[in-house]
Formats: structure tokens, sequence, C-alpha cells
């Protein structure tokens, strides 16, 4: 074989590496971020059950046998005690099935336009 060939198909296949890291390190990147995604997500789910434990409606409900207004920990401790993180997981997942079910009505009718 020609030197020329030769030294084409070593660049070639320098090249081709190169490419291959490249995407390698694509999907590296996507794998982060798709981690920092569900992490925030996490966290913003933490944290809307967190004002929910201690919001109005939550310390007016645990206030009701006390003569006074409830502070954070017993508000906290009746919004435990009372089944709201149950009840928060299956409000949350229902707001996420109807969020992918609005999702895919409008693929699907973008697809039906573009056809």
């Amino acid at each position: 074989m020609p030197q020329c060939i030769m030294k084409f198909i070593l660049l070639l296949l320098r090249r081709l590496a190169d490419a291959m890291t490249y995407v390698d390190h694509l999907k590296w990147e996507v794998k982060c971020l798709q981690q920092a995604n569900a992490d925030l997500r996490t966290q913003s789910r933490k944290q809307w059950q967190i004002i929910e434990a201690l919001g109005d409606y939550n310390r007016y409900c645990a206030s009701l046998k006390k003569p006074r207004s409830a502070n954070e920990k017993e508000a906290i401790d009746h919004y435990f005690g009372n089944g709201g993180p149950v009840d928060f997981a299956r409000r949350f997942e229902f707001q996420r099935a109807i969020r992918r079910h609005i999702r895919r009505i409008r693929v699907e009718s973008r697809d039906k336009i573009a056809a």
C-alpha cells in the first residue's frame, strides 16, 4: 500500500477517535445536565413541601385544638402526623402526569400539522 494512503488512513482514524471522544464527552455532559435537572426537581419538591407544611392553612389546622396560633414545630408535627407528605406526593405525581399528557398532546398536534 502506498505511503500516502497509509497516512490518509491514519489521519482518518485519528479524526474518528477525536469524534468519538467528542461524542463521549457530549454524552457525559448530557448525563450531568440530566442529574442536575433531577436534583433541582427534588430540591424544588422539598421546598414546596416545606412551604406547604409551614403555610397558613396547615398552621390553622394545627392550631384548632390550641388556644393560640401554632408555631413552626407544631405545624410540621401536624403536617407529618396527619398524612401531609403522602397527600403531597399524590398531588405532585398527579400534576406531573397531567403535564406529561399535555406535552404528549402538543407533540402529537405538532406532528399532525407538520404532516
